[in-house]
């Protein structure tokens, strides 16, 4: 595992296409912590701004259209009925009932909703919704996305860096960051007790 990290920061450091490779794989498929992360990263310098935004704004167009024709293939079809069925109906209904059927802001909305994106993409793949609308739309709602959401990540790397600079350690600012994520992730899991 040690000889791992360094190797993997020698190639983030030393060969953009890597680093952009990174950032596009990683925000389209890891989504809202991932993009956090970049933009953390571009705080302390490892990546470009404009990097986080353009690969990240490919990287997501180009995952969310592959969720989107997946779930128009053949494969997606034999998914049984039931409760996806009662679902996809639920969906059917809230969908015209707050937006009126306007699927522009239906995909604008659902970027900002944690675990909505997914399923928004089977209900429009299954209406007969056109993938170059899709994209369109989509590609829209992705750069509010990360324009709202990597000041996040980048504001919260400058506290780092000024909480390592102010303390003269950074196995102190670490530990600090550790702790936010474990006070997060036990959030979460209270939300999600809390929910069942």
């Amino acid at each position: 595992m040690e000889k791992i990290l360094p190797s993997l920061e020698h190639l983030i450091l030393y060969y953009p296409a890597f680093k952009y490779l990174f950032i596009s794989i990683g925000i389209g498929f890891g989504a809202d912590y991932l993009l956090l992360a970049f933009g953390f990263m571009a705080a302390i310098n490892l990546v470009p701004i404009w990097a986080i935004v353009v690969f990240g704004l490919l990287g997501t167009s180009v995952a969310d259209a592959l969720w989107f024709l997946l779930f128009r293939s053949r494969l997606a079809r034999n998914i049984k009925p039931g409760r996806l069925a009662n679902f996809l109906a639920f969906l059917h209904q809230t969908v015209h009932r707050l937006h009126n059927g306007n699927f522009f802001l239906t995909l604008f909305v659902v970027k900002f909703i944690y675990g909505a994106r997914l399923p928004t993409y089977l209900y429009l793949s299954r209406t007969g919704f056109p993938l170059s609308k899709f994209m369109a739309y989509n590609m829209v709602a992705i750069l509010a996305w990360i324009v709202a959401l990597g000041p996040v990540g980048y504001l919260a790397g400058l506290g780092y860096t000024y909480l390592a600079e102010t303390l003269k350690s950074v196995y102190v600012g670490v530990g600090l960051v550790l702790l936010i994520v474990v006070l997060f992730i036990i959030f979460q899991a209270w939300l999600k007790h809390k929910s069942d």
